[in-house]
């Protein structure tokens, strides 16, 4: 019980002997419940090498684990779960399937081998509920692309840690990498190169078939996965492809004839592909210096009715929201659109720590908002004193080390209710800008995403350093055991630093 995380609100041993795992065990559930029993089975087997049984006798000899799907309660957080462990019975009961397939992934982290090849589940009765809805991961697949198959072994362990939320930064200055058959040289010509190299080798890019691969497998491991486009800005491989919709460097110019349409012909793909609710189109950090240089923009801008070129961005903003929700799908942004006054209707990702107001003032106007402060949750920001790691904001107030991260509480004492009730969840960021090998990657992320996740599903004020290090020391082995170069001590680091 001492190795579960995330942390779950309620753990109580109990005095029974454990249940002992065989072939003869019987693992079943009825009508939807019934997959859930069907997943647990499968990830049982690759785990245990033990093939269980989905059916067997309705007896009280036969050891058996069941999911039980009960009447929706409305009082209870989505997700929420039960799991009781006895010598012959464990039972994973939720009103959800969410809640069931969170109960089976605890259950996995339970699992002792004893003697030989024996496998054991110590008895207990756990209650667990997560804090917030949204607890996400942006992989930005653009500064360097990651593989599909790397996109999936990461939701591997996100599911492990009951994160439900994959977010991929699909385009930037680095790359495009999503297919747009309305527009073949996005992929034909941005899609060469990377954050070092732009322009350069040959086009990586996820086919329309990639992506449906990944969101189903996120899907059976209750995991959504929204896509962003970034735009007016860091559009720098966009413009290689289409340059007369830019301004010649990384930002659209939103007086060229026919942009608008470009960007209403993408967003309609893209959300063919991605049938999440939401389809973030960035809007961090516009290069706004080069729009007056256009000499069709002072007659373009006094046709618009605009001053000045904040207030072309914030047209660019409303414009592009609009888009995304004729296409069916709800706009979000980053924190910059909510300052330009968008629709509350737009969800808002606050990621600018320094300005803890323009967070205030979104939740105040009735956006729901997902927190990821660079300085708590980015993780391409060094773990430790002198590591590798982005050079910029993030760095304040020291390396983004697990205490760093558990430390964060997310919603401040000062935060109104009505605002805390607005705040969707969190989510932690690895931009790619710096990682050149899936070695790397993993490096940087692990174990620090399982911190994430910690502060993400656990009850405020119970997350705790040196309860979640003690917990993360059979993980630290599981992730060796895997393969992957999860950072174990700081010593770790020294294969990439540079002298």
């Amino acid at each position: 019980m001492k190795t579960i995380i995330p942390k779950p609100i309620v753990v109580r041993a109990v005095e029974s002997p454990p249940f002992n795992l065989s072939e003869a065990v019987r693992i079943c559930g009825e009508g939807e419940a019934a997959k859930q029993a069907e997943h647990f089975a499968t990830a049982l087997h690759g785990l245990t090498g033990i093939n269980t049984s989905s059916k067997g006798a309705e007896t009280d000899k036969v050891p058996e684990v069941s999911f039980v799907l009960l009447p929706r309660d409305e009082g209870m957080n989505l997700g929420a779960y039960r799991l009781t462990t006895r010598e012959h019975r464990i039972a994973v009961e939720s009103d959800s399937t969410a809640g069931l397939f969170y109960g089976s992934q605890t259950l996995l982290q339970l699992l002792r081998r004893g003697d030989g090849d024996r496998w054991f589940v110590p008895a207990s009765d756990i209650e667990d509920s997560p804090r917030f809805q949204w607890r996400g991961l942006m992989i930005d697949v653009a500064g360097h692309f990651q593989s599909k198959e790397t996109i999936i072994s990461i939701i591997d362990q996100m599911a492990y840690y009951k994160m439900n939320v994959l977010h991929l930064h699909l385009t930037d200055n680095g790359g495009w990498r999503v297919e747009i058959t309305q527009y073949p040289k996005l992929t034909l010509l941005g899609a060469r190169g990377n954050y070092d190299n732009p322009n350069a080798g040959p086009p990586l890019f996820y086919t329309a078939a990639d992506i449906e691969e990944i969101v189903e497998y996120a899907g059976r491991n209750f995991i959504r996965v929204v896509p962003e486009i970034d735009f007016p800005g860091h559009s720098a491989a966009a413009a290689r492809a289409y340059p007369e919709y830019f301004d010649g460097n990384q930002t659209i110019n939103p007086a060229a004839p026919g942009v608008f349409e470009f960007i209403t012909a993408v967003v309609g793909e893209v959300a063919q592909i991605f049938p999440d609710s939401c389809l973030h189109l960035g809007g961090d950090e516009v290069v706004q210096d080069r729009w007056s240089e256009y000499p069709e923009f002072p007659a373009w801008m006094r046709k618009e009715g605009l001053n000045d070129t904040k207030e072309v961005q914030a047209y660019c903003y409303r414009r592009m929201a609009d888009i995304v929700a004729k296409a069916g799908r709800r706009p979000m942004f980053w924190d910059e659109a909510a300052q330009a006054g968008v629709d509350n209707k737009v969800v808002v990702q606050w990621w600018r720590k320094g300005h803890p107001e323009v967070r205030d003032q979104a939740l105040a106007a009735g956006h729901e908002v997902v927190l990821s402060p660079a300085d708590q949750v980015y993780l391409d920001y060094p773990a430790g004193p002198g590591e590798p790691g982005a050079p910029w904001e993030g760095n304040d107030n020291g390396p983004t080390s697990l205490a760093k991260i558990l430390a964060w509480e997310p919603i401040p004492k000062t935060m109104p209710p009505h605002s805390a009730a607005r705040v969707l969840g969190v989510e932690a960021a690895l931009w790619t800008s710096f990682m050149r090998t899936e070695g790397f990657l993993q490096f940087m992320l692990y174990p620090r995403l399982a911190a994430v996740a910690e502060v993400a599903w656990t009850a405020s004020g119970q997350t705790n350093l040196a309860s979640f290090e003690r917990r993360l020391v059979p993980h630290l082995a599981r992730f060796r055991s895997m393969g992957i170069n999860a950072r174990t001590k700081r010593e770790d680091a020294w294969r990439y630093m540079r002298h």
